[in-house]
């Protein structure tokens, strides 16, 4: 645990000392780059601490929330099987994270089925 926050720890500074670079870089022509990035920074500033007294409600646009159901059907179709559909997501999940194998001592075909399970309403919900 105290090697990852370490590990995010000099990445952060490292991209801060490569943002201070490019700050020097950037001269009197166009700033209207800098604005948007400045703007776009203070919308997700409130996303930098994990808030978790509460849940924010998100509302998709009506053609992305059909995009991710359609994704999603073609997804679940292609898996075959919910079972299948979970396996190839946990599958992804559990190589992507090592350091968390010991964290999952349920059977892993029922996570399978629980990924499904969880995620199906909230796709189903998002109209």
């Amino acid at each position: 645990e105290t090697e990852i926050l370490e590990d995010v720890e000099e990445e952060t500074e490292d991209v801060q000392a490569e943002d201070d670079g490019e700050s020097s870089e950037i001269g009197d022509g166009d700033n209207s780059t800098h604005g948007e990035t400045v703007a776009q920074d203070e919308v997700l500033d409130k996303y930098k601490m994990v808030y978790d007294q509460g849940l924010d409600r998100v509302k998709f646009p009506a053609d992305i929330s059909q995009e991710i159901q359609r994704t999603w059907k073609r997804f679940l179709e292609h898996a075959g099987t919910p079972e299948h559909a979970g396996e190839l997501i946990f599958g992804a999940w559990w190589e992507a994270a090592p350091s968390l194998h010991s964290s999952f001592l349920t059977p892993k075909t029922v996570l399978h089925l629980r990924i499904i399970q969880g995620l199906s309403p909230v796709i189903a919900a998002l109209n």
